[in-house]
């Protein structure tokens, strides 16, 4: 019993600490904050992977690692667009002058 009341009070004084300090980020940056769960084996695995890095939370961590993930993402869509649709449509028009298509 008494390990759950220190983990429920951890537990409240952990989620007051963060509300507060996402309260002055918001105040400071005019960002706006979600909280996102995820799960303790996978918040394990982030912290050993982050030390050395100079993170010094796992959620600064988190948002690096999904900026970059993303950034990469929107990247290689970009690349598979090799033509915008008017460039698309320019270069059909011309190979259909040249007798090449239909």
């Amino acid at each position: 019993m008494k390990k759950l009341n220190l983990l429920l009070i951890f537990i409240i004084i952990k989620y007051e600490i963060k509300m507060n300090v996402n309260k002055m980020a918001n105040k400071n940056s005019g960002t706006k904050y979600v909280d996102i769960s995820i799960p303790a084996p996978l918040a394990e695995k982030i912290k050993k992977r982050m030390e050395g890095t100079g993170f010094t939370s796992i959620s600064s961590y988190v948002v690096y690692i999904l900026r970059e993930v993303l950034s990469s993402i929107e990247a290689e869509e970009q690349e598979r667009e090799a033509f915008s649709k008017e460039e698309e449509k320019k270069v059909k028009e011309r190979l259909r002058n040249l007798g090449y298509i239909d």
